[in-house]
């Protein structure tokens, strides 16, 4: 019943069969029957589209482009990455 459900993207969460086979499928589907834009991805690391694809079933432009984020490299970005977050959080989710 979130508004919105995170998911912090990492090569860890591609091998976990629990997050594969039920978490994102089960935020897939709540997600589609509600008509939600609901599902935000932050990722810590570059993963290739061919990874998420293949182990999540995602891909980026299923989603808007405010509800993609990518984690800094640099410290002096964080508060900008903050203020994408918060963006992304409060954004309406009806699609």
């Amino acid at each position: 019943r979130s508004r919105k459900i995170i998911f912090i993207v990492t090569e860890h969460l591609l091998r976990d069969p629990w997050c594969r086979k039920f978490k994102v499928h089960h935020a897939l589907q709540q997600a589609i029957e509600q008509s939600r834009d609901s599902i935000i991805l932050i990722f810590l690391h570059n993963i290739q589209d061919y990874k998420l694809n293949h182990a999540l079933c995602l891909r980026r432009g299923m989603f808007r482009s405010r509800c993609i984020l990518n984690w800094p490299v640099q410290k002096e970005r964080i508060s900008a990455f903050h203020q994408q977050l918060m963006t992304a959080l409060k954004s309406n989710s009806k699609v």
